[in-house]
């Protein structure tokens, strides 16, 4: 139950890191108070691109192939790492897991930490411009799958180091009929009787043996 949490967990907070693949996560507005008129409008995408437009409707775009590259690629090496953990929840499993999941996380949480410490809107304080910054929605939806890929790592750390019991492994050992274990306890031994016992029989039960009348009192 706890593993299928975690993993629930962490495929819902990679796939809300899908919008923003294709959506920007922020937006830096300039405009010229005294003309009324916008300066430059520019959305920022979490893996690199930027995309300027200017007030005469002209736009540019600035791409980052590699960027978007490396983005796609952790997150779907953690995916890939969560459902091999899935499917083999053994050590081997969740060291692959964590591995992969890391990954996807750091990058989400790169995205988030550098998108909170922009200072470009500081950068015009000392000026007649007015600079403002918009929150997209993608930013919202990465932020939540930052949180929940956080709690996913750390419940999959606490599994891997055995706090789980889907993570130990079959000694191979198994308890006898009698309760004992083989090796720490007696078993009763299989296989044909052979004539032999470790008990030791009664006199009276001795095939060879006679009673002696010679100190008995006479009838």
């Amino acid at each position: 139950m706890a593993q299928l949490t975690v993993v629930a967990v962490a495929v819902l907070g990679l796939a809300l890191t899908v919008p923003s693949i294709g959506s920007a996560t922020s937006r830096l507005v300039i405009s010229d108070p005294g003309r009324g008129s916008v300066i430059s409008d520019q959305s920022s995408w979490s893996w690199g691109q930027v995309v300027v437009r200017s007030g005469d409707s002209f736009e540019r775009a600035f791409p980052n192939a590699p960027g978007l590259v490396l983005f796609v690629l952790s997150l779907a090496l953690g995916l890939l790492a969560v459902l091999w953990w899935a499917w083999r929840p053994g050590r081997a499993g969740a060291l692959l897991g964590v591995l992969g999941l890391t990954v996807a996380t750091v990058r989400v949480l790169t995205s988030v930490a550098e998108r909170l410490g922009d200072t470009q809107v500081d950068a015009y304080a000392n000026t007649a411009l007015d600079v403002r910054s918009y929150l997209q929605a993608a930013a919202v939806t990465e932020t939540i799958a930052a949180v929940l890929l956080l709690l996913a790592l750390a419940g999959m750390l606490a599994l891997a180091l055995g706090s789980g019991p889907m993570l130990t492994e079959p000694s191979g050992i198994r308890e006898g009929h009698d309760g004992t274990t083989p090796g720490t306890g007696r078993a009763p031994l299989a296989g044909p009787p052979t004539g032999f016992s470790d008990e030791v029989p009664k006199p009276a039960e001795r095939p060879d043996h006679r009673p002696d009348h010679r100190f008995e009192p006479p009838a």
